[in-house]
């Protein structure tokens, strides 16, 4: 978590995002720590490194040089050791780019940020469910969600007939294994249909349902109705909790990082 705090600071300190009285004492920070100078500056060749890729800078800049050093008769020794310099420039570059991918991967990437935010399903022993929900999964169906045997859970849920009356409870899991099995689109259709009048499960709290479907959407790779629903929540009233509103921006914060653009 601190290490998340130190490069989003860095990269907002590079964005000039900081107030300038933080960007102050940043720099004085910087100053006096030798890690963090050279953590700046892997970040700043990093965002360089980024740029010259998307644009095709880099391959300007190659061809430039073949232009200036290719004709001219220079001791081969030269030669070989601008080759070696190049050759020796790109790996680093390399291995630069792919040490922050991989970190953005594992902390900015859609399934990074599912993991991380995912809401747990309600267990309806403990939530308050009726007598006879409680001993039908006790007897063994919540035990394979329990478990995350989410295959195994979905065909004993999926068995559960309509007329039962078991067959809401069943539906609100059914939900949950396809959100964490990663078949999003279906897991979408059945909060949606949970958060309409009259079939939301009695220990389902209606919140949990809601945030569950913006992790759907980042599921199915549809960012600007992720960003909608988050900011529906941040602009919400008193339907929203405090803790709610705080963990909508920390993942709008996160969709909108730079690091969200390097998740290669």
């Amino acid at each position: 978590m601190e290490e998340d705090k130190l490069f989003e600071k860095i990269e907002a300190y590079l964005q000039e995002e900081l107030p300038e009285a933080e960007a102050k004492a940043f720099r004085e920070e910087v100053a006096n720590n030798p890690e963090l100078q050279k953590m700046l500056l892997r970040h700043r060749l990093a965002n360089r490194t980024i740029e010259l890729a998307q644009d095709d800078y880099l391959r300007e800049k190659m061809q430039a040089i073949h232009q200036e050093y290719g004709p001219l008769p220079k001791p081969v020794t030269k030669v070989v050791g601008l080759r070696m310099w190049m050759a020796n420039a790109a790996a680093i570059l390399m291995l630069v780019v792919a040490g922050f991918g991989g970190y953005a991967y594992l902390n900015y990437s859609d399934n990074a940020l599912i993991k991380s935010y995912y809401e747990q399903a309600a267990s309806p022993t403990i939530a308050g469910g009726d007598a006879e929900t409680e001993q039908w999964f006790s007897q063994g169906l919540y035990l394979y969600y329990q478990q995350k045997d989410y295959g195994a859970a979905l065909q004993s849920f999926e068995a559960v007939e309509s007329t039962s009356g078991k067959y809401q409870s069943a539906q609100y899991f059914i939900a949950h294994c396809q959100l964490r099995t990663g078949d999003y689109a279906e897991a979408l259709t059945r909060f949606d249909k949970m958060l309409q009048p009259g079939n939301t499960p009695a220990y389902a709290e209606r919140e949990e349902l809601e945030w569950n479907r913006v992790l759907c959407y980042l599921g199915m790779e549809e960012d600007d109705k992720a960003r909608q629903a988050l900011q529906t929540i941040i602009q919400g009233g008193n339907e929203y909790t405090p803790e709610m509103k705080k963990q909508a921006e920390a993942l709008n914060k996160k969709m909108n990082s730079f690091w969200r653009g390097v998740t290669f």
